[in-house]
């Protein structure tokens, strides 16, 4: 199940931490503060135990929606669960009045942004996708 963050901010900072940053807990309430403030959105992929495999933290404005914190559980990863979520991320940002989609990746997720459809603007690894 696809969902916009319902929250439980919990879940998402305990993904995030262990996969992006070797298990250093992130402080929750940097991410419930921008949350509570409208200025982000995370949407998560949850299996039928309520189990969180992938998310992200997206941000909308003017200039369109950036992407940060892409991660996918090891023990889901190479599943499609991430190129899903992505995909529902550009729909979700098409809602919003987007027209472009920028982020930063790690060379593991370069493959599946170019799959789809995102572009190389600098060497520092950033694309967008003109939706």
């Amino acid at each position: 199940m696809i969902q916009k963050g319902d929250g439980n901010i919990k879940s998402w900072v305990k993904l995030v931490s262990k996969v992006l940053f070797g298990g250093k807990l992130l402080d929750e309430k940097i991410f419930e503060d921008a949350l509570d403030n409208g200025k982000m959105d995370y949407l998560c992929i949850w299996d039928e135990l309520d189990q969180l495999l992938s998310c992200l933290i997206m941000y909308t404005d003017s200039e369109g929606t950036s992407i940060y914190m892409v991660c996918t559980d090891p023990a889901f990863q190479k599943k499609g669960i991430g190129q899903l979520l992505i995909a529902h991320a550009m729909n979700y940002a098409l809602e919003l009045g987007s027209s472009k989609m920028y982020l930063s990746s790690t060379p593991q997720g370069l493959k599946l942004y170019q799959k789809l459809g995102f572009m190389e603007l600098d060497p520092l690894m950033v694309y967008y996708k003109l939706i």
